[in-house]
């Protein structure tokens, strides 16, 4: 089934209907269930599509750009790496092998895509690299470790205030005073939701809830995503 949907009317079709059922079958849902749902529906018919796009025809390779991007803030292969939604491992293609192995962990709400992505690391050459891959069932982190980076592609941009200081603060729990919390957000002058599956916060909003996590928030501006910028949060002390 995943081969034989592509992008386009059918797709689109897809995604219009699974919230059209959420809406009518389960108006209640919390947004985190809601929107692990209709992940789930999306999994099931392209794990590769259910991220965005499928890394090797997309025209701007987001998991090459999120690797060059860690290099560039410094990443090197000794330092060890959350990659919180990994989905179908658009960046843990390229940050897999480069790291040493036994450093990359990836997380993701979807139990499928999780199960797609460690069927990608059998069968190829990234196995050696003995990545970690978890299914979560709430925000948290479950790996008893600190961690040199932390980056979140297109997480924030899928969850609302509640969920989103959650994880900052799961995150702000697991860096060290040396730590990167790289991640990415819809930044608009207004706070705004679409059927409660893509949300844009102001800046301010973002500013308000890193110092609720203790985390210290640097907005970029030399991240060449087309509509996401790139907030790096440092650990700045206690969460409160």
């Amino acid at each position: 089934m995943a081969e034989l949907v592509q992008l386009g009317r059918l797709w689109n079709l897809i995604n219009w209907t699974t919230l059209k059922y959420l809406d009518l079958v389960h108006p209640r849902l919390k947004q985190e269930e809601r929107y692990r749902r209709f992940m789930k529906v999306r999994t099931f018919f392209n794990p590769e599509l259910a991220i965005g796009q499928h890394e090797s025809s997309a025209p701007i390779k987001v998991g090459r750009l999120q690797f060059e991007y860690l290099r560039k803030q410094g990443l090197k292969p000794q330092n060890n790496l959350l990659d919180y939604g990994c989905g179908a491992l658009r960046l843990g293609r390229y940050v897999i092998p480069f790291l040493e192995p036994g450093l990359y962990y990836g997380l993701d709400i979807s139990e499928s895509i999780v199960a797609y992505s460690q069927r990608l690391v059998a069968k190829s050459d990234l196995a050696p690299s003995t990545p970690s891959l978890c299914h979560i069932k709430g925000s948290g982190i479950p790996f008893d470790k600190r961690f040199d980076y932390i980056i979140a592609q297109s997480v924030f941009t899928h969850t609302d205030p509640d969920t989103t200081l959650v994880i900052m603060r799961a995150a702000a729990e697991h860096m060290h005073d040396s730590s990167q919390f790289l991640a990415t957000f819809w930044i608009r002058n207004e706070f705004g939701e679409s059927r409660g599956v893509d949300y844009y916060y102001p800046a301010e909003r973002i500013m308000d809830m890193a110092e609720k996590s203790g985390l210290r928030p640097e907005i970029k501006d030399d991240y060449e995503h087309p509509s996401q910028k790139m907030v790096i949060f440092s650990r700045q002390g206690p969460a409160r």
